[in-house]
C-alpha cells in the first residue's frame, strides 16, 4: 500500500495544503475508517511504549493498509471535484506519511518501486 499511495502522489504531481482540505465531505464509510486510523496513530504510539509492545503498531499499519486498500478500490481519487479530489489525495498524503514512519519505527525500509 505504501507503493501504491507514492503512486497515487507522483501522479496527482502536488499534496494539497491542510488548511484547505474539508475532510467532512469525505461521506464514504471506507474514507471515514482510514480517517479513523490516521487519527489513531499518536495512541497507537503510546501504546507501544508504554506497553514495549512493537507488534501493537505492527498490526494498526496492517489495517491501516487494508483500509486504504479498500477506500482506494471503492472510491476514485483525481475526481473532477477539486474539493473531493484534494481531501482524497490528502488522505493518501497521510497515509503513506504513517505507513512510511511506522515502519521506519519498525526497522522496515518501505520499497519505492514494487
Amino acid at each position: 500500500m505504501f507503493v501504491r499511495t507514492k503512486s497515487v502522489l507522483e501522479n496527482a504531481n502536488y499534496v494539497p495544503n491542510a488548511k484547505e482540505i474539508d475532510t467532512s465531505i469525505l461521506l464514504e464509510d471506507d474514507s471515514i475508517q482510514v480517517i479513523k486510523n490516521i487519527y489513531s496513530f499518536e495512541d497507537i504510539l503510546k501504546a507501544v511504549t508504554d506497553k514495549n509492545e512493537p507488534y501493537i503498531l505492527s498490526r494498526y499499519l496492517i489495517e491501516l493498509a487494508k483500509n486504504y486498500s479498500t477506500f482506494y478500490n471503492n472510491s476514485k481519487i483525481l475526481v473532477d471535484d477539486k474539493n473531493i479530489s484534494n481531501a482524497r489525495l490528502y488522505l493518501t498524503y497521510m497515509t503513506n506519511l504513517i505507513l512510511e514512519k511506522g515502519a521506519n519505527l519498525l526497522g522496515i525500509k518501505m520499497p519505492e518501486k514494487m
